[in-house]
């Protein structure tokens, strides 16, 4: 992981995974994003979404 990733930078990296149909990274993306801040309410919905 790198250093000076923060949680927005983490879920925009899951958004562009997503909008490339790649659900396996978005979610990765997703989970970093709440490690960083588990208060990241929309890193949540992506992650609640992707477990469908």
């Amino acid at each position: 992981m790198n250093e000076n990733m923060n949680a927005k930078e983490a879920f925009s990296n899951a958004l562009a995974s997503l909008r490339k149909g790649d659900k396996s990274n978005a979610a990765y993306w997703c989970r970093l994003a709440l490690e960083l801040d588990p208060n990241n309410i929309e890193a949540w919905l992506v992650l609640g979404g992707l477990s469908n």
